[in-house]
């Protein structure tokens, strides 16, 4: 609902966006597969790039004094549909049992790695305005595309797969989703201490470093005994006779 998806906690606005996945995707995963991998990747591509020329346009035509169509083009789940369906294609270029094909090959070496990192990288940083805004928003769902395929194909696991970097991916999404309603609390120590809500780059770095403890502890105190009892619970259902 746009007026209140920014509200109380501004990154919790994609749990209905990713539900509403979850929900879409048993009925879109057998046709996107039933395709031809060709027809499949090109369609997804096509209908990611229409669809964020149409969101990012639809910003600019809002602007960010219209708060509620800018939210809408935001954060709206079927705006967002053209992302997951791009993901659900990239299976057809999972690899195949024998010689993989060329542009596996490709993705699977360590530098064709390194550049879509690289590309993931420009395209967050880059802070522009107008028609630059638009060309953004097409570039961010393909660089990470294309960055997700290599990782997919276990270009870095020595790295991505030690248990320091298991652990920071389970807690990534604790971060992503408790980061913001931290920041106030270092505001307003800041303010307090100096008059000053802003925070210096020094702050800054303690307040990641203790966002990302906070996040380690949410994911080991709570995330993960929560899972274990839901699992728990519903499997106690499923074998219980009726």
């Amino acid at each position: 609902y746009p007026p209140d998806s920014l509200s109380w906690n501004a990154p919790a606005w994609s749990l209905s966006v990713e539900m509403f996945f979850y929900v879409s995707f048993p009925f879109l995963l057998g046709p996107i597969l039933s395709a031809p991998r060709r027809t499949a990747l090109c369609v997804a591509v096509v209908f990611c790039v229409v669809t964020q020329i149409a969101v990012g346009f639809g910003k600019l035509h809002t602007g960010e004094e219209a708060p509620v169509w800018y939210a809408f083009f935001s954060n709206f789940p079927l705006l967002r549909l053209s992302e997951f369906t791009l993901g659900i294609a990239l299976l057809h270029l999972r690899p195949e049992a024998g010689r993989p094909s060329s542009i596996q090959w490709v993705a699977g070496n360590s530098f064709a790695l390194l550049l879509a990192v690289a590309a993931c990288v420009l395209a967050v940083a880059w802070k522009s305005d107008g028609v630059g805004e638009v060309a953004r928003g097409i570039m961010l769902p393909l660089c990470f595309a294309w960055l997700i395929h290599c990782l997919s194909l276990g270009t870095a696991d020595r790295v991505l797969g030690c248990a320091p970097m298991t652990l920071l991916g389970e807690a990534s999404y604790a971060l992503y989703i408790t980061h913001e309603s931290l920041l106030p609390y270092f505001e307003t120590i800041k303010r307090r201490l100096t008059g000053d809500p802003e925070m210096g780059r020094g702050l800054r770095i303690v307040f990641v470093l203790a966002a990302i403890a906070f996040s380690v502890l949410v994911l080991k105190w709570l995330e993960t005994p929560a899972r274990k009892a839901l699992v728990k619970w519903f499997g106690r259902n499923r074998t219980t006779p009726g």
